[in-house]
């Protein structure tokens, strides 16, 4: 049950097609995003897996790959590129207020897998792990003490978006710009086995 909105200032999108690492992958530009209305994430400290195909095209401020939950410390959930100069390109998971990324760069225009993943018992944001094209980067950075406790209660926290993000019901849109590809979520941990096999 997946919606198309569009970016307040580019109207009329629509979803752009292209070949992608198996059959079709959407492209998209930053003036659009895919949102989820009836699914609203993985909530609480669940351990949950994001897995997909991702190819950047441009790194900007900001620009979530697929995120859930409000604006609210420790109770949004989202993955991204990092943006800023001492995170290159790298894989970024956050929960408002904290944030980890590490050191293997995807900012290169090629496809990767990239699997962010919160282990069983983990309790921070600290306590992820990503993996690219199925191997662990071990390099972890940012406000990584944050507690993590992801809201999906549908009267405080905006839905499963892919391909950008508001921050929280109504908040200022961040959209990303990159083709997307077999996106996964699942709510346990995949273990590197299940993941390379991805």
């Amino acid at each position: 049950d997946a919606a198309v909105f569009n970016v307040p200032s580019f109207q009329g999108k629509s979803i752009l097609w292209m070949e992608g690492k198996f059959g079709g992958a959407i492209k998209f530009d930053a003036t659009y995003f895919l949102a989820v209305s009836n699914y609203f994430g993985i909530g609480g400290r669940t351990p949950r897996t994001i897995s997909m195909w991702l190819k950047t095209v441009r790194i900007v401020d900001n620009s979530p790959i697929l995120g859930w939950g409000p604006n609210v410390p420790e109770q949004r959930w989202h993955v991204k590129v990092e943006h800023l100069a001492a995170g290159n390109g790298t894989l970024r998971t956050e929960n408002q207020g904290g944030n980890n990324w590490g050191s293997v760069s995807v900012k290169d225009g090629q496809w990767h897998h990239v699997a962010s993943v919160f282990p069983d018992g983990g309790k921070l944001i600290g306590d992820v792990n990503h993996y690219i094209d199925g191997v662990l980067d071990p390099a972890k950075n940012g406000a990584l003490t944050n507690p993590l406790n992801t809201n999906i209660d549908p009267a405080t926290a905006a839905p499963l978006t892919i391909g950008g993000a508001p921050l929280g019901l109504g908040g200022t849109l961040y959209p990303v710009d990159a083709v997307l590809d077999d996106v996964r979520l699942y709510s346990r941990a995949l273990n590197p086995a299940e993941i390379a096999a991805l």
